[in-house]
């Protein structure tokens, strides 16, 4: 269940000891996680080429050791230099989604409490109430508002 808000948040933390963190924080973060992420979808990757790449070196090698080192190090460098880009979008875009449902699932939690509290206090119940009829009519109104010099049958105005 969708609730409009009731009340609104700061845009702007204060200092102090309880403060919230600063957005450079977070982003630090945001990027510290992601690079980790996509660190070790790298590594994963690379080793699993490397695991195959050992397989087939080692069937066609036939005891030249060297040969068989010097071209599983030229895959590894290859892969490193060919999946690096793509494997840190694809965990940018990872993080992202997940934020974006971890942020869709804190909405409802915090959406069922308030309405458990609403349906326990009829005050509370009474502010839902009439919030949602004003985010109704703000709806209304904003949805049956002619556009500015076109008139109801699409004919401009003069």
């Amino acid at each position: 269940m969708n609730l409009p808000r009731l009340v609104s948040r700061p845009a702007v933390a204060t200092a102090g000891p309880g403060a919230a963190p600063s957005v450079g924080a977070s982003v630090r973060r945001e990027t510290a996680s992601v690079r980790a992420l996509a660190a070790l979808l790298l590594a994963a990757i690379v080793s699993s080429v490397l695991v195959v790449a050992d397989m087939l070196v080692d069937a066609w090698a036939d005891g030249h050791l060297l040969l068989a080192w010097v071209s599983l190090w030229i895959v590894a460098f290859a892969g490193l230099a060919l999946l690096a880009g793509t494997v840190r979008r694809f965990s940018e875009k990872l993080m992202a989604e997940m934020d974006a449902w971890a942020a869709r699932r804190a909405e409802r939690r915090a959406s069922e409490r308030l309405w458990a509290i609403a349906r326990a206090d009829a005050r509370v119940m009474s502010e839902l109430q009439a919030a949602l009829r004003r985010d109704d009519a703000t709806v209304f109104v904003a949805s049956h508002r002619p556009t500015e010099g076109v008139s109801v049958k699409g004919q401009p105005v003069l």
